[in-house]
């Protein structure tokens, strides 16, 4: 037996009895041992060959599952030493890595299909949910690069591929290195064709967009020459941001690629949600937008399809009709909403109220039997002529008694026929009121279709005026 038999035959061991679950540390003497054992005819060859044989094919298994680990021999015996993943800096996350590994290689044969046909995969908001929640012991910045790591080495990535976390998901794209390490802009803008990419990208750029209106964008105060010559820049800069955050650590010529593809892609986009800003703000009675709004005001007398032309003034007063037809629906919604709850109420008073005639016409029957039963036996005793005053007094007693719970039965039978009845009146009444809610509430929907339509028009228009000097 040669050294490659040895070293063949621990494979063959190794995947025969282990799988991706075996963590390196946990290897441990009695399973080295156990391997060893079961190596038959070590007697044909040097103690030295069978033992190079077994570290050689153990170093090359954990390499194989993705496992960096040094095999050497101490005083004739085997010890293993596992490597910490990059990002790990203990055994606690190192184990964890080792657990989202596991996770990852699942997935390995569908996502290495859908790669190599130049496919994007996604990884969904639940699945980076649970690879995230599993790295707990990992500080969020350190997070997300110990994923990329293994992600990289599990499916085979290069430094040009890209692992992009954008909007809860995970994006993952293989590009074809035929080139060597370089992959030219036209490649790059693949990613970007991807509708679901997109408009991942575009929600993390509008978040950012819109947390910078409130800290190191306020340009409620620039001259429209000022805004003109600074808002290029702006954009680029909060695009490449988002970029360089979510597409991790990929060289300064692929982030401005990408940055650049972005923007040019979404610029229309991002000025117009620039407009939907400054038009909020006007609604909220903010005098800096106004003052804002019309230095742009003279660019914008456009026709809509209805053939008006879109003034200054027209348009504040239109931004006033939108803001009280919003207020109407809010008032609308509130008031279906009591409905609701008056509706729920009534359904609870009768669900108690029928389970309360259930319980008194069983008590009823109840009554009625004992009475009936007591009749009885007064007719049988006063027939017979044997009957002691005492008997019967008594039963005379009872049956008084079991008459009164009668009478009482039968007013809480009457009191709550009356309830129930008021409650079935009063759950209709709501029921109607709720469909008369809900048709002004239709009709204001419809209204406000129109109206939402239009101010998405004059978000447009604005948009134009604001790319111009």
């Amino acid at each position: 037996m040669e050294k490659d038999d040895i070293y063949f035959d621990v494979l063959d061991y190794m995947c025969e009895n282990f799988d991706y679950s075996l963590y390196a540390a946990d290897f441990d003497t009695k399973l080295i041992s156990d391997l060893k054992n079961s190596l038959t005819a070590k007697s044909e060859i040097s103690e030295e060959t069978f033992m190079v044989g077994i570290k050689v094919g153990l170093q090359d298994f954990f390499s194989a599952i993705f496992q960096k680990v040094s095999v050497y021999e101490e005083d004739g015996n085997i010890k293993i030493v596992k490597y910490f993943d990059k990002g790990a800096k203990n055994e606690k996350q190192d184990k964890q890595i080792h657990i989202l590994r596991q996770n990852l290689v699942m997935h390995k044969e569908n996502i290495e299909s859908t790669l190599s046909k130049g496919t994007l995969y996604i990884f969904d908001k639940s699945s980076r949910g649970e690879y995230e929640t599993t790295l707990i012991a990992f500080n969020v910045f350190f997070l997300k690069d110990a994923i990329r790591e293994q992600m990289s080495r599990i499916y085979n990535l290069k430094s040009r591929d890209i692992i992009v976390f954008l909007n809860e998901k995970i994006f993952l794209k293989k590009f074809n290195h035929k080139t060597g390490l370089h992959v030219d802009h036209q490649g790059q803008a693949t990613i970007l064709n991807d509708q679901r990419f997109v408009e991942s990208l575009w929600k993390d750029i509008t978040k950012k967009l819109n947390d910078s209106f409130r800290n190191n964008f306020q340009f409620l105060n620039y001259s429209r020459y000022e805004f003109y010559k600074k808002y290029p820049l702006k954009l680029f800069s909060i695009i490449k941001l988002v970029v360089k955050k979510s597409f991790g650590n990929i060289v300064k010529k692929d982030i401005l690629n990408y940055s650049n593809i972005a923007f040019k892609m979404y610029l229309p986009n991002l000025l117009e949600e620039i407009a939907d800003y400054v038009l909020n703000e006007i609604s909220k009675g903010e005098l800096e937008a106004t003052h804002f709004f019309k230095m742009y005001s003279e660019s914008m007398h456009t026709i809509n399809e209805k053939n008006n032309v879109y003034y200054c003034e027209n348009i504040l007063l239109f931004l006033k009709k939108r803001e009280y037809l919003n207020l109407k629906i809010n008032h609308k919604n509130k008031e279906i909403k009591n409905i609701v709850e008056k509706i729920k109420i009534n359904l609870d008073n009768i669900e108690k109220s029928e389970n309360e005639m259930e319980h008194i016409k069983k008590r009823k029957s109840e009554l009625i039997l004992s009475i009936k039963k007591i009749e009885d036996e007064l007719y049988i005793k006063k027939s017979q002529m044997r009957q002691n005053s005492f008997n019967l007094n008594r039963l005379e007693s009872s049956k008084r008694e079991l008459n009164e719970a009668s009478k009482q039965i039968e007013t809480r039978f009457r009191t709550r026929t009356k309830i129930l009845t008021n409650s079935y009146k009063e759950l209709a009444r709501w029921k109607t009121k709720k469909s008369e809610k809900n048709i002004l509430k239709e009709d204001l929907s419809k209204e406000f279709i129109v109206v939402k339509n239009e101010y998405a028009q004059i978000c447009k228009i604005l948009a134009i005026a604001l790319s111009k000097e």
